[in-house]
């Protein structure tokens, strides 16, 4: 991450840190409407996970749900993505402000 400069010179507003790979990331990120973008998550002892589609990508998506019990970084599982099946690996889980959790999706191709 590049370090911040937080002092204003000859007019020009203050500028902020930014983590290169975060704003390369948001190049490639569609937004969803979250009031119809759903997905189950399909986790390996056979319970289903009702989430949120927040934001989706060629690589993958992001989720959100209201309980991440049994959701782990590096753990693998299906995704139901707009009616299709996909395979996923669970990049991060973080709790959001509101008690919620974002859970990060990486897609894995299918094994030939």
């Amino acid at each position: 991450m590049t370090e911040a400069t937080l002092t204003q010179t000859n007019n020009q507003p203050a500028t902020k840190a930014v983590d290169p790979a975060a704003a390369k990331r948001q190049w490639t990120r569609l937004s969803a409407d979250p009031t119809h973008d759903e997905t189950t998550l399909f986790l390996a002892d056979g319970v289903e996970v009702l989430g949120i589609i927040l934001d989706s990508s060629f690589g993958g998506i992001g989720v959100t749900v209201l309980s991440a019990k049994g959701i782990e970084a590096g753990q693998e599982l299906r995704a139901e993505y707009h009616g299709a099946p996909m395979r996923a690996v669970v990049r991060c889980v973080k709790q959001q402000r509101e008690g919620t959790f974002f859970v990060g999706l990486e897609w894995i191709s299918r094994k030939k």
